[in-house]
This record gives C-alpha cells, structure tokens and sequence, in this order.
C-alpha cells in the first residue's frame, strides 16, 4: 500500500505489525481496533487512519492530565 506523497510504503506484514504494536495495549477491543485500522486503510480513509496514528499534541496531554 502507498499513497500519494508519503515517504515510505509498508507491505502487509509490516503493516499488520506495526498496527498490532500500535494497539497491543488495548486489551480484549484490540481485535474490533484492529479489523477498524484495517477497514480504513483498505477503504483509503487517510483521516481516520491519521487520527489513530497521529501522537497528542502537548496540549491534549496537558488537558488530559488536567481532568485526571
């Protein structure tokens, strides 16, 4: 998979290595996590992938660690 102005590719397995690290922490979701993740990338839904790939801003953690 390669999309358009990316800097790098990943084949399958490294793909699905990387999203089974990405989520190894979720516990029993990770496998609904997962087929989702795999659904938009196979959809080419660049956003929703984005949004679960992208690290929080110091900001959201500040305001995270603030509602605590």
């Amino acid at each position: 998979m390669c999309w358009d102005k990316v800097s790098f590719c990943l084949d399958k397995f490294h793909l699905n290595k990387a999203i089974i690290r990405a989520i190894g922490h979720l516990g029993d979701s990770a496998s609904d996590t997962r087929r989702a993740i795999n659904d938009d990338i196979r959809y080419e839904d660049k956003k929703a992938v984005n949004k679960v790939f992208t690290w929080p801003s110091s900001a959201q953690i500040a305001r995270v660690e603030e509602n605590r």
